[in-house]
């Protein structure tokens, strides 16, 4: 397990896919709180050159807060799905697999080693994304609640490897990049679609993003979602193990 952990950190390095992660989170991260601040005095400029006077309220922290969340769970968790979509499909292609697996190698710590690394290298990039983000969101607005800001991006980190998980599961699953990047597009649409089914749809891990919200109004937040993304992160990880240990090297 060591050797294959070794093996994936210096895979993502040496194939840029944490540079390029680090570099569009750290983006979006410091252009939120940019768009927040700045966005309504741009409308204001226009409508005025339109003839046309709208009164837009003064931004907030919570604007800064409310543009980050958009922008990591719908852009950034795309990326995410296109980083990863060959994970383990590319190394069956090019027969990286193949070499590790006819060793005395688990197909089982193959995938564990894989979604491990990837997990720690989301944490780490959304540690920075944290500490970009709130910075801005302080200097542009004199305040952010630490603590709540602290919960918002756990949930965010938590949603993205649900997506994470999903795009490891189709990776393993399919025999192209392109398919694995399609189906895990496709189930990361449903979840978000699973929302609007009622009771339901509150255990799908997308109501995470919904949770953001409440945490920062310090409303009850509801355990569902939580229960929702253990199953699916669970569910994908036994399932590409299964399609590994089946798939004929």
């Amino acid at each position: 397990m060591k050797a294959l952990l070794l093996k994936e950190l210096q895979e993502n390095l040496k194939t840029g896919r944490f540079w390029i992660l680090l570099i569009i989170f750290s983006f979006f991260a410091i252009m939120s709180p940019l768009t927040a601040r700045y966005m309504p005095e741009i409308f204001a400029s226009m409508s005025k050159q339109q003839g046309i006077e709208i009164k837009i309220p003064d931004p907030t922290w919570l604007d800064a807060i409310s543009q980050y969340v958009k922008n990591i769970s719908q852009l950034c968790t795309f990326v995410v799905i296109l980083i990863y979509m060959g994970i383990v499909v590319k190394e069956k292609e090019n027969g990286t697999a193949v070499f590790l697996l006819v060793k005395p190698v688990k197909r089982s710590s193959f995938i564990i080693s894989k979604f491990i690394i990837a997990m720690m290298i989301l944490f780490l990039i959304f540690t920075v994304s944290f500490s970009l983000s709130g910075f801005y969101t302080y200097l542009f607005f004199d305040s952010l609640p630490l603590i709540k800001f602290t919960v918002v991006n756990l949930l965010l980190l938590l949603n993205t490897v649900v997506v994470l998980s999903i795009t490891i599961m189709f990776s393993a699953i399919s025999k192209t990049q392109v398919v694995a990047a399609i189906f895990s597009f496709i189930a990361w649409l449903f979840l978000g679609l699973m929302v609007q089914f009622g009771d339901f749809g509150k255990f799908s891990p997308s109501s995470l993003i919904s949770e953001t919200l409440n945490i920062v109004k310090s409303e009850v937040v509801s355990i569902k979602p939580f229960i929702g993304a253990a199953f699916v992160i669970v569910l994908s990880g036994i399932i590409s193990i299964f399609a590994l240990k089946n798939w004929e090297a």
